[in-house]
């Protein structure tokens, strides 16, 4: 399950990031997404079920950056290993259960209504802390 969003009339920062080089703006990106979407991370972690806690534990928030250059925020879970040799597996390998439902159990979504509870406090968050890193960056000289 992805949910991408798409921020348009963004020249004028363009214009900032180019001014503070690939990777000095890059970072000040980075440090912007962690801030603004940090409300939808904790969302996540109050409304996951505990039973055992994994799924809630497993929750994080990373940045990526593929081939393609683009910087990419995933608000979703780390999932340790296989299973092996007498090991049970990670409970939280089961989270698209809670997630989705199955035809046994009733869906208990926990990331899309984070992000939706949240989406207009991201936009915004991500507006003001982008500019501000990059002020930051530019007195600090990239």
């Amino acid at each position: 399950m992805n949910v991408n969003f798409k921020i348009e009339g963004m020249e004028t920062l363009q214009a900032q990031l180019l001014k503070l080089g690939a990777e000095a703006g890059v970072k000040a990106l980075a440090e912007a997404a962690r801030i603004a979407f940090a409300p939808v991370l904790e969302a996540a972690k109050s409304m996951a079920p505990v039973k055992t806690g994994a799924l809630r534990d497993s929750l994080r928030l990373t940045l990526k950056k593929p081939k393609n250059g683009e910087l990419v925020i995933v608000v979703g879970l780390r999932i340790a290993g296989g299973k092996g040799v007498g090991e049970e597996a990670d409970p939280a390998r089961r989270w698209h259960f809670e997630e989705f439902g199955t035809a046994h159990m009733a869906a208990h979504p926990v990331l899309r209504p984070a992000l939706e509870q949240n989406a207009d406090i991201v936009l915004e968050e991500r507006k003001n802390q982008s500019a501000k890193a990059i002020q930051r960056a530019i007195e600090r000289g990239g």
